[in-house]
């Protein structure tokens, strides 16, 4: 179940505590976790002020395509593996495919 299931767009409130609440653990990686200092710190890393005070479907989308562009211009390849990571878990806990 995504946090988009039910709504089209959450507050940055609203936001910040589906990532709290969300599984810690990586998908397709067995037991690696993402700590919450980390999962909360995503929501200021990627949706910048520019996305406002509410988070819609296609903003969060518009994030993980930057997040992915950015991913290819990365230089060292531990870089890329943790983008790779950020952006298989922010696809996990939002139900969008």
């Amino acid at each position: 179940m995504g946090i988009f299931d039910k709504k089209s767009d959450l507050s940055r409130l609203e936001f910040k505590k589906a990532l709290k609440r969300s599984s810690p653990y990586l998908p397709g990686t067995g037991s690696k976790l993402f700590s919450t200092r980390e999962r909360t710190s995503l929501e200021k890393k990627i949706f910048t002020p520019k996305y406002g005070d509410r988070i819609s479907k296609q903003d969060y989308q518009r994030a993980l395509r930057s997040l992915r562009t950015e991913k290819i211009k990365m230089k060292t390849l531990n870089e890329r593996i943790r983008a790779d990571k950020e952006i298989k878990y922010l696809r996990d806990i939002s139900g969008i495919k």
